[in-house]
């Protein structure tokens, strides 16, 4: 049942949807981490959509909370999948893993949160039923095709691991079979498409120009220079690309790419640690409110080359340009 502080929120973003005009509506939410408010998040995604009908919701990756043993995130896992197709009427939900999309089980010798290819492909067995996905054998990364909308919307898995000496290691850059993939099939695409691509962390080393990087990120940072050599060769263009991980709001144009950060649908209050990057914030939440709900409603518009989110709950509606 609606939240009486929601309803009016629920109107809102339902007309300025409909009055903003594009081609392709679809919704994004980041970061639920198991969070109570979750249950709302989805009746609210579903009211809306009842309104505007999205074609498609996806996630930026970040189900879990880490730190749970592997039989019951198994379970979970499934859970959260099913829970997130219902809340669309089209059925369609697509998901980028998380670094915390994973478990932590001593008894197999994990070093941290660890979702190991079939683990998520287990998790996401209904992506199969799309007929308009390609995905590569049981990996985590895929891509979608509109062809009637000449839209591409393309999953990276910002991770990979490997297992040394009976301990499974996750490492935060892609391996060389999911950059092979994205080179040669992923963005194999027309001159007249448009591509959206979603992921959990940057394909970059760091947010901030000023800033030392985080961590070595080789495969993905070629990765980002395949897409731009495609792009200026092909002709493709490309809307954005979708990052959660960070639990704030940010828009950086990279490569001539704009990189739009979603904050954590997740109310923490306060917030657990900094926000990376000078132009990025946290919305401010408040339980019990508006402010509570945290996600976009997305509208893309071909003709004027320009990508519209009208925010549900807290922080701001924004627009970019193409």
């Amino acid at each position: 049942m609606e939240k009486e502080y929601y309803k009016k929120e629920i109107q809102r973003v339902a007309e300025l949807t409909e009055k903003t005009e594009g081609d392709f509506r679809f919704a994004v939410v980041a970061d639920t981490h198991l969070d109570n408010s979750l249950p709302d998040t989805l009746e609210n995604i579903k009211a809306v959509d009842e309104n505007v009908h999205f074609r498609c919701l996806t996630h930026l990756g970040d189900f879990m909370n880490g730190n749970i043993p592997e039989k019951y995130t198994r379970e979970i896992l499934k859970e959260q999948m099913e829970m997130f197709c219902e809340s669309v009427g089209t059925g369609e939900f697509y998901p980028a893993e998380g670094n915390h999309d994973g478990y932590c089980d001593n008894a197999v010798h994990f070093s941290t949160d660890m979702a190991i290819d079939e683990m998520w492909y287990e998790s996401t067995l209904y992506l199969q039923e799309y007929k308009n996905l390609s995905r590569k054998k049981n990996k985590p990364y895929f891509y979608v095709d509109y062809p009637d909308e000449k839209i591409r919307m393309i999953f990276v898995c910002s991770f990979s691991y490997t297992f040394k000496d009976g301990v499974f290691h996750k490492i935060y850059d892609i391996d060389k079979e999911e950059l092979e993939w994205f080179k040669n099939e992923a963005i194999a695409v027309e001159k007249d498409w448009t591509v959206i691509l979603f992921s959990h962390d940057v394909p970059f080393e760091s947010l901030s120009d000023d800033e030392s990087p985080n961590v070595t990120k080789e495969n993905s940072i070629a990765m980002l220079k395949a897409l731009v050599d495609a792009k200026n060769s092909v002709g493709f263009e490309i809307a954005a690309w979708f990052i959660g991980h960070f639990h704030g709001d940010m828009i950086k144009v990279k490569d001539g790419i704009n990189f739009i950060l979603v904050a954590s649908e997740t109310a923490y209050v306060p917030q657990l640690w900094s926000m990376v990057g000078s132009d990025g914030y946290f919305p401010e939440r408040k339980l019990g409110t508006v402010t509570e709900d945290l996600w976009d409603s997305a509208i893309l518009n071909r003709k004027d080359k320009t990508l519209t989110l009208i925010r549900f709950g807290a922080g701001e509606d924004r627009k970019v340009s193409y």
